[in-house]
């Protein structure tokens, strides 16, 4: 049960960021989602090898993605579902 709801919650958050995406795209507003992977400090963790990156995430790499998502940079990205996973949530 608990998995199920956990995957609705995250198919909805994904289509809101997408409808909201498009509504607010006519107004220079721009809408993205983060999906942060596995950190350092997660209390389960995968086995490391199933990480393509070789290593687990850390608040600085979450950060990072932010950042991107937020500067001018990507000023032209909107709807985008960023996984900052190490290659894990591909």
């Amino acid at each position: 049960p608990f998995a199920t709801a956990y995957k609705l919650g995250k198919r909805a958050t994904h289509q809101l960021t997408r409808t909201m995406a498009a509504g607010e795209a006519p107004h220079g507003i721009t809408v993205n989602a983060v999906s942060p992977g596995t950190l350092e400090d997660s209390p389960t963790k995968p086995p490391l090898e199933r990480i393509p990156a070789g290593r687990f995430g850390t608040y600085r790499d979450v950060a990072q993605a932010v950042r991107y998502l937020a500067s001018e940079s990507a000023g032209y990205v909107t709807g985008a579902h960023l996984k900052v996973s190490g290659g894990y949530l591909v």
